[in-house]
């Protein structure tokens, strides 16, 4: 650990011991000037981490490779209503180049739970090079089903009571009658057993509004053609 004042330039220099060599730095966005095995200039304005890789000389060709990183990896509290946004890095090793896919998920996963979103939702990445994302995650889902429901049974149930109601009523109008009252019963069953079902699903934005309490956002990135898989995980409190 070394202390600068702010805005010092700091040069580092990678020496490797005999018998190995030095493959290079691991790039970091926050770092765009370190990357490759040359030198690596840093600008100390706050604290800083650069990761590099000394390998044995006999050692095999290390495998294209990617770091993913999010920043915060903890977004504190957000209220209801509002939301919480981080940064997704992505800084590669090894020569690596792919388009990488970035999908995210909210446990615990229910209809009361925030929802997240990642923008854009692949990334081009170049030989050596980068690429960021943004997060987004949303206190307020989907609730247009659920009135739309509502909103039928409103309509349905005042027309079920008119044909259950009426007075005297011929034999052949009431047998009508009641075929008419079943059919409606059944359409309006289902209407119900519809509205159950898109209350109790699991997908991401159809929860309507988040329900207070602490929550873990989970990151994927995977390589289309490489297939290299990394997973990293931010925390949120909904207030």
């Amino acid at each position: 650990m070394f202390n600068y004042a702010p805005g010092t330039q700091v040069m580092l220099a990678a020496t490797p011991d005999p018998g190995s060599f030095f493959d290079g730095w691991m790039q970091n966005p926050l770092n765009p000037a370190c990357m490759g095995i040359g030198a690596c200039l840093v600008v100390m304005n706050s604290n800083q981490t650069v990761g590099y890789t000394f390998l044995p000389n006999n050692a095999p060709p290390p495998q294209p490779d990617f770091t993913l990183t999010i920043t915060p990896a903890s977004l504190g509290s957000i209220s209801v209503g509002t939301q919480g946004v981080a940064a997704i890095g992505i800084s590669t090793m090894n020569g690596f180049s792919d388009e990488v896919n970035l999908s995210c998920s909210v446990l615990p996963s229910s209809t009361s739970s925030p929802s997240c979103a990642i923008n854009p939702g692949a990334l081009t990445i170049p030989v050596s090079g980068a690429g960021s994302a943004t997060l987004t995650i949303n206190t307020t889902g989907l609730t247009a089903e659920r009135r739309s429901i509502v909103a039928i049974l409103a309509f349905c149930i005042p027309i079920l009571g008119t044909l259950l109601g009426g007075g005297k009523k011929s034999h052949y109008s009431l047998a009508k009658r009641r075929w008419v009252r079943l059919l409606l019963f059944g359409m309006l069953l289902g209407v119900m057993c519809l509205g159950v079902a898109c209350g109790s699903g699991g997908g991401q934005g159809a929860g309507g509004v988040a329900q207070p309490g602490t929550y873990t956002v989970s990151i994927t990135a995977q390589g289309v053609t490489t297939g290299v898989i990394h997973t990293t995980q931010a925390t949120v409190t909904v207030q």
